[in-house]
């Protein structure tokens, strides 16, 4: 087969061109005895005005005639052969016949809708082979916007006479389309079943087979309401059995176009958090040509309901609630959906730090109920600075981030990355500058993500100082180092990225042979906190002197004596177990002669 097209300027010189529909046929011809080829299809629909036929090669050209005819082969007073309509002779200029078949059409609006083409080869004494063609249909020829493409079944070689080689219609891609839907328990939902078509197709009926569905949905009836059935008029057939759902379609007017086909509704009683399929297990499609069915399957995601507050899902809201929040954001652990879902209690779709601070606001009774819209006035308002480092241990320095002026800020969420130098980030210090800040962070290399959260007692009142602990390589001959804070957000505000970048130079005490020595007296803040049941408290003697460590309640009350002895100058640290305490906030205390400092521990059980 050879197919070539006319262009514009060719279809205006031969005197033909029409701006209605185009039709036309490619094919090779070659030597044949007596024999007529035949195809039939229904033109009206299309509107075609000319009838092309290109590239016709035959042994003998002068024995070859072609011809149309109209009903059935045997039907031959509507024949009409080439040189009638054409006027031409045999053979035409370069093999090209442009036709202009308006003389069919009282026989095509009134008559049969069968059209044929004839090929007679006249020729006795040699055999010939019709090859396979195709015909193409085109709405605008000029477009290149074409209806349909036949083409003939395959290759026919005889010499009976009266042979045929028939020609089918292409086969139209037909597609089934089902899309994913979000739900909620108890609700009752309609997916729509939509219908697409490749090609030009004329559709009597339509059988679905569906399943899947019956771990979740219910199925509750068809809907036809502003859909191609409903339109058309046709009847529907349901039956369902063993979780499979079957769907026969049909009617008397013919179905084409593009569209929603059906509605299915449905009852969702699922278990939230969980998707259910809604799968097409087989689609049977009758229509006036050969279809190739496509389909794309779906599923319902069942939304969990929220019970907000109860991020642990044990039916109680408590501060545990919020420290697993505080975990989450710093990527400690994964949360479950349903968890998720509770954990979002300012409802901004995200879980965040500031999820945590209302909950433990609610616990404390600053709000009174969950979920909590958080006031736009309150995003939280700050500058932020670095403080100097201060040595804690021989191989350990803490460097404060100041944040000034803060006001209304309940909740923060940062990551620093340490771009230089020849530290190792150890964590975080939660001490008095925090208030009533409970922190959670998180190191990975050279990287560490920060979260904190605080019932709001104040909103007058904020963050104050965030303290990095590090650990100095001791091989190092550099103290320079730089820090940025990659990410930083407060309370729910947009995330700012790259906020800050800092370049600082430690220094330290020295003295005599014993090496680095601290300067002043200090006591660092414990590390973990909160914790359970073990954590580490630092502290640091520029002097040798009696020393004793002690650890309160917050009524005062003694609870455990974990230091009471005379130590050299130097850099300590003392681990407590609080397996026999219970889950609060502790006070521990370091008295020397000349020094006495309180930090808060919290346990957290």
């Amino acid at each position: 087969m050879h197919l070539r097209l006319l262009t514009r300027g060719q279809l205006v010189a031969d005197g033909k061109m029409s701006q209605m529909g185009f039709y036309y046929i490619s094919y090779e011809c070659m030597k044949r005895i007596v024999s007529w080829v035949y195809f039939y299809e229904n033109l009206v629909k299309y509107e075609p005005k000319i009838l092309a036929i290109f590239n016709i090669t035959h042994g003998k050209r002068g024995e070859c005639s072609i011809g149309f005819l109209l009903g059935d082969t045997s039907t031959s007073d509507i024949w009409k052969d080439i040189s009638e309509i054409d006027g031409g002779d045999w053979p035409f200029p370069s093999n090209d016949i442009v036709i202009d078949i308006t003389d069919f059409f009282p026989y095509l609006s009134d008559g049969p809708d069968k059209f044929y083409l004839g090929i007679l080869d006249a020729g006795s004494s040699e055999t010939g082979i019709l090859n396979s063609f195709t015909v193409e249909i085109y709405k605008d020829y000029f477009s290149g916007d074409m209806l349909e493409e036949l083409v003939s079944r395959d290759k026919h070689i005889s010499t009976v006479n009266g042979s045929r080689i028939w020609v089918e219609a292409k086969e139209v891609e037909v597609s089934f389309l089902l899309d994913s839907t979000d739900a909620t328990f108890g609700d009752t939902i309609e997916l729509p079943v939509e219908i697409r078509f490749g090609d030009y197709v004329e559709v009597n009926s339509i059988e679905l087979m569906l399943s899947g569905y019956q771990e979740g949905l219910e199925f509750i009836k068809v809907g036809v309401d502003s859909t191609l059935v409903g339109e058309l008029g046709w009847s529907y057939v349901v039956h369902e059995d063993n979780g499979r759902l079957k769907i026969q379609i049909s009617g008397a007017r013919f179905l084409y176009g593009n569209g929603s086909l059906i509605n299915l509704l449905f009852y969702v009683f699922g278990e939230p958090c969980s998707f259910v399929p809604v799968n097409f297990d087989s689609i049977s499609v009758e229509a006036s040509s050969g279809v190739i069915v496509n389909y794309s399957n779906c599923g319902i995601y069942i939304e969990p309901l929220p019970r907000f507050g109860d991020v642990d899902m044990n039916k109680v809201i408590q501060a545990y609630d919020a420290s697993l929040i505080l975990k989450y954001v710093v990527g400690y652990i994964d949360l479950s959906c349903q968890s998720m879902a509770n954990a979002d209690v300012s409802q901004d779709g995200t879980v965040s730090a500031l999820d945590a601070s209302l909950i433990l606001q609610y616990n404390v009774g600053e709000i009174d109920t969950l979920p909590y819209s958080f006031p736009q006035l309150a995003m939280g308002s700050y500058t932020v600075s670095i403080g100097n480092p201060m040595a804690v241990s021989e191989r350990e320095i803490e460097i404060p981030l100041n944040f000034h002026g803060s006001k209304n800020v309940f909740a923060f969420e940062m990551e620093i990355v340490l771009e230089s130098g020849d530290l190792e980030f150890k964590g975080v210090v939660q001490n008095e500058t925090l208030g009533n800040f409970i922190m959670m962070d998180n190191v990975s290399g050279r990287s560490i993500k920060i979260a904190g959260a605080c019932p709001g007692f104040s909103r007058d009142g904020g963050l104050s100082t965030v303290t990095l602990r590090f650990i100095v390589d001791s091989n190092s001959k550099s103290n320079d180092a730089r820090i940025v804070i990659r990410k930083l957000r407060i309370n729910e505000a947009p995330v700012r990225g790259n906020a800050k970048e800092f370049v600082f130079r430690s220094e330290t005490c020295t003295g005599g042979s014993q090496g680095s020595l601290p300067c002043e007296f200090g006591l660092s803040q414990n590390y973990p906190n909160p914790f359970n049941p073990f954590t580490t408290i630092c502290y640091q003697l520029p002097e040798g002197c009696f020393v004793e460590l002690l650890i309160y309640d917050l009524r005062g009350n003694f609870v455990e004596r974990l230091v009471s002895e005379y130590q050299e100058a130097g850099y300590y640290e003392v681990e407590w177990d609080a397996t026999d305490v219970s889950s609060g906030i502790y006070l521990y205390k370091l008295s020397t002669p000349n020094y006495t400092a309180i930090r808060k521990a919290v346990v957290m059980k």
